[in-house]
């Protein structure tokens, strides 16, 4: 069976799930900002440096692919959707992920919080939040803090990988 890994992998980096924590079934969470440090292109908002981000996130998605092949693994069916990476991974490759998603993190959470609110992470993280019955804030870290408050595992929610099968 294949689980789409593009949302678990953002909300992880996102909201500073430790990937190699998932592993061993345990999550632990920091701040954003603490996750990925502002780069230069989110500083000054300018378009050419939008435009070095994007250089630097499909970059840094390619290697991350290779590394995963290197793995004796594989992306399955990644496409570039709304500016964002989609793949899936097969269940059974949890150790390509914690081993090659690492190199890819900073790029993907520079790339995600530069379009933060409108990202598929945030939008079902959003839905998870009226999933409860909360109306979402309009900011990622308002987001963020809800899904907190609320005790929601934010993989568990947008992916339906439970703790015991990370």
């Amino acid at each position: 069976m294949v689980k789409k890994r593009a949302v678990v992998a953002a909300a992880m980096v996102m909201f500073g799930l430790t990937v190699a924590g998932c592993a061993t079934g345990s999550v632990e969470s920091a701040p954003a900002a603490e996750a990925a440090p502002a780069s230069e292109g989110r500083e000054n908002g300018s378009s050419a440096d939008a435009a070095v981000i994007k250089q630097r996130y499909d970059a840094a998605f390619a290697k991350f692919e290779r590394c995963v092949q290197s793995q004796g693994s594989q992306l399955l069916n990644p496409i570039l959707e709304n500016d964002v990476w989609r793949y899936s991974v097969p269940d059974a490759d949890g150790e390509a992920m914690a081993a090659c998603y690492p190199d890819f993190a900073d790029a993907d959470a520079d790339w995600q919080l530069a379009n933060e609110y409108d990202s598929p992470t945030q939008q079902a993280l959003r839905r998870c939040l009226e999933a409860e019955s909360i109306t979402p804030e309009t900011t990622v870290a308002g987001v963020w803090a809800q899904i907190e408050r609320a005790g929601i595992d934010a993989v568990t929610c947008t992916t339906g990988v439970t703790p015991d099968q990370r």
